[in-house]
């Protein structure tokens, strides 16, 4: 058991004593036997974890929840990607301007004593957990990278000068580490956070970045700025250094 499925199940359990529902009510609306509450309950428990799909039908569905932001919530808790445009618009969930994603500003968790992850920064302080962003970055960011990085390139936690997560590495399928994701800090300018992300390496000492991109509200990556080398450009390195201008 993961120990942020408890956090899940407290969710579940919020979600539907808000609507007064009981167990086999939900199971109901959810067309299940609603004598058979085991499942529901291993959920609130936090001792089993439903899928993705199974997750997203149970809250909307079962539990009556159309506010994309707690259901994102339940997802972040469950350890999976965030509702896409798609979703919203299929669910009806939001109305069409309600759609529009807004831009975010990003901080990399453990630079401020967090685990690894980031904190968008606004008025709720929201936090995607590593299991989450890893996700994320692979699926929305690194493939907008083709010309860039390989193909199928994962993204991975490394330390820095015996400092655990506090790297993020982005790995070819061989296991070679070719470049980083720095999340909110601009190498250029003594590492100043403005809240943007950049994918890049070290060259000889010196931070080289190839892309510049924007987070949004729904996940995903926007192009600010790019200046990629050739795929063969020597993008790994295993210690970090202040970049020259």
């Amino acid at each position: 058991m993961g120990p942020n499925w408890r956090e899940l199940g407290a969710l579940l359990v919020e979600l539907r004593k808000k609507r007064s529902l009981s167990q086999p009510k939900v199971l109901g609306l959810l067309g299940k036997n609603p004598g058979n509450t085991k499942i529901l309950r291993l959920y609130e428990q936090g001792r089993r974890r439903p899928s993705r799909d199974a997750l997203i039908t149970l809250v909307t569905k079962g539990l009556g929840e159309t506010a994309v932001r707690l259901i994102n919530r339940a997802l972040r808790e469950g350890e999976y990607a965030p509702l896409t445009l798609e979703e919203i618009s299929r669910l009806n969930l939001s109305k069409p301007m309600k759609l529009i994603p807004e831009a975010q500003k990003v901080r990399w968790g453990p630079l401020g004593s967090q685990p690894p992850g980031i904190t968008i920064d606004g008025e709720e302080k929201v936090f995607i957990r590593w299991e989450v962003l890893k996700v994320e970055i692979e699926r929305e960011l690194f493939s907008q990278l083709a010309g860039v990085i390989p193909a199928a390139c994962s993204a991975e936690l490394g330390e820095l000068a015996d400092r655990p997560n506090w790297l993020v590495h982005v790995v070819k399928p061989d296991g070679e580490r070719i470049g980083r994701v720095w999340f909110g800090p601009d190498p250029f300018k003594k590492w100043m956070w403005d809240g943007l992300v950049r994918v890049g390496g070290i060259s000889r000492g010196t931070a080289v970045v190839w892309q510049i991109f924007q987070r949004y509200s729904d996940g995903s990556y926007r192009l600010v700025e790019a200046n990629a080398p050739p795929l063969n450009f020597n993008h790994a390195s295993s210690t970090d250094s202040k970049p020259t201008s």
